[in-house]
């Protein structure tokens, strides 16, 4: 009977085999971990975006309504969007109606006293437009700038920092309805 072992060769053979086969696996896994990190990223950013939309929705629709719900003459709403007299985009409680928000810059990310998140510093930034819009039935959706109307819509983008990604949502608020 023979005595054989495993020649130097044979291991290198089986080595090259392992790690070919290696290579591509650890790969696909280091794919896979940022997929998983990218799609953490845009959910939480999906969240932020909601979070700050219905802060929004919990105002009046104009400066010049006397409560949330209440529908004013469009003629009586208030001629410019943003903040009016009194109100600092900084403490957004001082904001009381939506088109308050309008050209909010959210970096870093605040709550409504003004207090940094603080862990979504140096990762997320928010921004809102507020605009009035002309929704006909059936049609499609048009800004209308210089003209008010019934309807303003409210867009709040998230912009993940670092990874070139964003997400935006939106929502159309009607004059005079609880939303």
């Amino acid at each position: 009977m023979k005595n054989r072992g495993i020649t130097l060769i044979e291991v290198l053979i089986v080595v090259a085999l392992l790690l070919g086969g290696l290579v591509p696996l650890v790969k696909m896994i280091i794919e896979g971990l940022r997929g998983t990190q990218i799609m953490g990223s845009i959910t939480v950013a999906n969240s932020l975006a909601q979070s700050l939309l219905e802060e929004i929705k919990q105002r009046k629709w104009d400066e010049n309504a006397p409560q949330k719900g209440v529908y004013i003459p469009t003629t009586s709403a208030s001629d410019t969007l943003g903040p009016d007299s009194g109100e600092n985009q900084n403490y957004r409680y001082t904001l009381d109606d939506i088109d308050d928000y309008d050209d909010l810059d959210d970096n870093p990310i605040k709550d409504e006293s003004g207090a940094v998140l603080t862990e979504y510093a140096n990762k997320y930034k928010r921004s809102v437009v507020v605009e009035y819009v002309n929704v006909p039935l059936g049609g499609t959706v048009t800004v209308e700038t210089g003209t008010k109307t019934d309807y303003k819509r409210v867009k709040v983008t998230v912009e993940i920092i670092g990874e070139n990604r964003s997400v935006t949502q939106s929502v159309i608020l009607a004059n005079g309805t609880f939303y």
